[in-house]
């Protein structure tokens, strides 16, 4: 999201973002003089005293600035936010399903009361925004809204930050891996649905054949305790670095032979994205978003989700043919390339705007 507003024409848009708290993104918008709107009451929580309180500050606040075009992301703010923008009167509503906030690992209740959610929502909705086809034909199949107001837009990256010349010794070095192992990453907050626990419990196999591999984990979560008594557990603690949050993500890619992804549900991958900017050959599960993005025995490999043994089979096959694995990283920069540049994304989303006021 913050690539494509600080890409946006701001001579025909005048943006303001609206968010729960201060953090990350915050700082960017601020560098970028987009000004932000603090709504603690937005919790990713389902919370009725302040669900409410959110909603009714939600409309105070655009019927305040008079907003010609509300865009909401995430499943509850962008439930609030539509319901909200339509009470409001704002003219065009547009929201982006990053993903629908039911999945294949979810249950038959949650998901038919999360599909009626989304059903209200569309009422209130101009132009519903999918990153992936699978949700678009879901969207259709399951009468979410009407299929004039659907739009497939995948997600785009800035290339120029993966084009830039890193010395790859030199940064192995400043976080404190050795020049001779060969890197494997995983890049993703550590909680349920990126399944973490997924790229650990493939370590033993890949070490048992190929010893000097280390294994780094770039994000944060609440099951990081659990992941590295884990990998204690399993004896393969030394081969594991935990690296937090970074900002430096495509310099850390860079380093890497191998990027990991074990989601058990995306919507359209940023992470495997700028992998494959990197030109870096990808293993990923093969879900909905993933499969549109990994092809598959060309670019990298995709397995199934839940399926450590599978990935450690990739990740040996990966490392023991280096032509094989620069090859499919080469083709998935191309890919990265003619598919899914930001300026593409950028260009898509300001046309849908664009329509809501063509005379």
């Amino acid at each position: 999201m913050v690539d494509f507003l600080v890409r946006l024409d701001r001579n025909m848009f005048d943006i303001k973002v609206i968010c729960s708290g201060e953090g990350e993104l915050t700082d960017v918008l601020g560098k970028n003089q987009i000004p932000v709107i603090i709504l603690p009451e937005l919790k990713r929580e389902i919370n009725p005293f302040f669900d409410v309180m959110a909603f009714i500050k939600l409309i105070a606040i655009f019927k305040k600035f008079k907003f010609d075009i509300v865009h909401t992301h995430s499943s509850k703010p962008g439930f609030l936010g539509r319901l909200a923008a339509k009470a409001a009167g704002v003219s065009a509503i547009v929201h982006t399903v990053h993903g629908f906030a039911f999945h294949q690992f979810s249950s038959k209740f949650s998901v038919l009361i999360f599909q009626f959610l989304e059903r209200i929502a569309a009422l209130a909705t101009d132009r519903l925004i999918l990153l992936n086809s699978v949700d678009m034909q879901y969207a259709k199949k399951k009468r979410i809204i009407d299929e004039k107001k659907m739009s497939l837009v995948y997600n785009g990256i800035c290339l120029d930050e993966f084009d830039s010349y890193l010395d790859v010794y030199q940064k192995k070095h400043l976080v404190n891996l050795n020049e001779n192992n060969f890197i494997v990453g995983f890049v993703g907050r550590l909680w349920k649905q990126k399944a973490p626990q997924d790229f650990i419990a493939a370590i033993p196999s890949v070490l048992k054949k190929i010893s000097n591999v280390v294994f780094i984990i770039v994000g944060d979560g609440h099951l990081k305790n659990d992941l590295k008594i884990m990998a204690k557990t399993l004896g393969i603690e030394d081969h594991i670095r935990f690296l937090g949050w970074r900002k430096d993500v495509p310099e850390i890619l860079k380093i890497m032979d191998i990027f990991v992804q074990t989601s058990l549900w995306e919507g359209l991958s940023l992470s495997i994205l700028e992998a494959m900017a990197a030109a870096k050959p990808v293993i990923a599960t093969n879900i909905k978003g993933n499969n549109e993005l990994v092809v598959d025995g060309v670019t990298g490999f995709l397995v199934p989700p839940n399926r450590p043994d599978s990935v450690a089979h990739y990740i040996i096959k990966l490392l023991q043919d280096k032509k094989l694995a620069e090859k499919m990283g080469k083709l998935g920069r191309k890919r990265v390339e003619e598919q899914f540049d930001i300026r593409q994304h950028v260009q898509q989303i300001k046309n849908i705007y664009d329509q809501f006021f063509t005379v």
